[in-house]
């Protein structure tokens, strides 16, 4: 699977398009980290193990302090504290 900063941030204006967020602001710190958690947690399910995969492998690119990768490093951040130790 393949999340990228564009195909998040576009997701996140269609949603905005079709009324998704009932009218609310449309914050990158809310709605695209929540997108991004959703979209993590979707691509760690494995359709042959009839669940969710043991180990799901996620490699972040680019570059320190980038404003599009604060997105991501957010989301992850999130499902680490979410995760069972």
């Amino acid at each position: 699977h393949s999340i990228t900063s564009g195909k998040l941030l576009g997701q996140v204006l269609q949603n905005e398009r079709q009324h998704k967020y009932l009218g609310q602001t449309v914050r990158l710190t809310k709605q695209a980290v929540e997108l991004d958690v959703e979209l993590i947690t979707r691509a760690a399910e494995c359709p042959t193990c009839r669940g969710k995969a043991d180990v799901c492998l996620i490699e972040l690119g680019g570059a320190v302090g980038d404003w599009d990768a604060e997105i991501h490093l957010e989301a992850l951040r999130r499902l680490q504290r979410a995760a069972p130790m």
